[in-house]
């Protein structure tokens, strides 16, 4: 394998990865998967850009749709194994194989909106020819059982199913399977020891097979996350704009503005000790100005209730609306990454957030990448 090729696997591999952070994030706060979240267009040119080109926005798609297949994924307000369901039932049942009739019946089965057709049109084309291609197994191989081997013949056959695949396609088709049936019709005997001696030897490379896959998954997040951090998590220096007495309580009001965003961090002190940190974060969208505060003692108080680690991240996640990151994990590595005494905030301030805040950032980070990574594993 060359290196382009090399290149092009560790992008692949590390948009999946990408793709399950979505997912995991949402599914932890319970909200569905929209599929225009991950066909978003300016998400999707910023991922494959951000590969050199090395990946196809084709390739890019199908990879995503991959995804989806092991994903109970939601679709505005239908799931798309109805979308699925439906698809099968016209290819297999009433024999349609018009490519637009099949979407013309979907669209109006979901009444799916103008601005969701052109995605669905993409998941459709991709979904008809997986379905067209595991039919066309299915009579290549009971066509061979019949004893039919003639290529030519072969190939007369799957045409006649009316499915708009290349000739060439075809006969590969019947070659994998021409070679399937040959490998069923020769098994190999082995003696008893030698199988039991395999089933431990099989056993071993699985677990070597598994632990090299935690490995390299957990090291591909890593890649991503300290890119992550140098680009959008160099220290913003924070000047002090306001400090005044309030209630015989100390507030030390710093303020810094970066890529776009202000953060607002409001310190609250008596008798030289901090108690509470506020943080605002404010950015201009659309011309209009979008804000979300944070109060750390209200946070921490969240995650001592029942289900608190589910409440705490639900919060975290309505903060996307002003930091506009990718994915909750990028607002979990921005708001462990940022906001030290490295960005100029008070020494006590930055352990106060540190005790009672991003150690319980910290624990849901953890949790998403057990869940990146166990759902990793399931899709290889």
């Amino acid at each position: 394998m060359n290196q382009k090729e090399n290149t092009k696997r560790e992008a692949i591999d590390e948009i999946r990865g990408t793709m399950l952070y979505i997912i995991s994030q949402r599914n932890k706060g319970k909200d569905y998967i929209d599929v225009s979240d991950l066909l978003d267009t300016k998400l999707e040119k910023n991922i494959l850009d951000n590969f050199n080109g090395v990946l196809s926005k084709e390739e890019y798609e199908r990879l995503i749709f991959k995804i989806f297949q092991n994903e109970d994924i939601q679709f505005d307000k239908f799931n798309l194994k109805e979308i699925n369901n439906l698809l099968e039932d016209l290819i297999l049942k009433q024999q349609i194989r018009e490519r637009n009739k099949i979407i013309d019946e979907i669209k109006y089965k979901f009444n799916v909106p103008s601005e969701r057709i052109n995605i669905l049109k993409k998941y459709t084309l991709w979904k008809y020819r997986n379905v067209a291609i595991n039919h066309l197994n299915k009579i290549i191989f009971n066509s061979l059982s019949k004893g039919i081997t003639d290529e030519d013949e072969l190939v007369k056959i799957i045409k006649k199913e009316g499915f708009r695949i290349r000739t060439e396609e075809i006969r590969n088709l019947v070659n994998e399977n021409k070679n399937k049936k040959l490998r069923k019709e020769e098994p190999e005997v082995e003696p008893k020891e030698t199988k039991m001696a395999k089933s431990v030897e099989t056993d071993i490379e699985k677990d070597d097979i598994k632990q090299k896959q935690v490995k390299s998954v957990t090291d591909r997040l890593m890649k991503m996350k300290i890119r992550f951090i140098e680009k959008y998590c160099r220290p913003p220096k924070f000047d002090l704009i306001k400090n005044v007495v309030k209630d015989n309580k100390m507030h030390f009001l710093h303020r810094a503005v970066y890529g776009g965003r202000e953060i607002h961090f409001l310190s609250i002190s008596s008798g030289g000790e901090v108690e509470n940190v506020i943080i605002e974060f404010r950015k201009m969208i659309m011309g209009q100005k979008r804000s979300d505060t944070i109060d750390i003692n209200e946070m921490k108080n969240m995650w001592e209730k029942p289900d608190g680690s589910s409440i705490f991240a639900k919060r975290l996640k309505s903060l996307n609306s002003v930091l506009e990151f990718s994915s909750f994990q990028e607002v979990i590595w921005f708001l462990y990454n940022s906001m030290t005494e490295q960005n100029h905030i008070p020494k006590k301030s930055a352990k106060f957030i540190k005790d009672n805040f991003k150690n319980y950032v910290e624990e849901i980070e953890k949790t998403l990448t057990e869940q990146t990574v166990q759902k990793s594993l399931q899709l290889n």
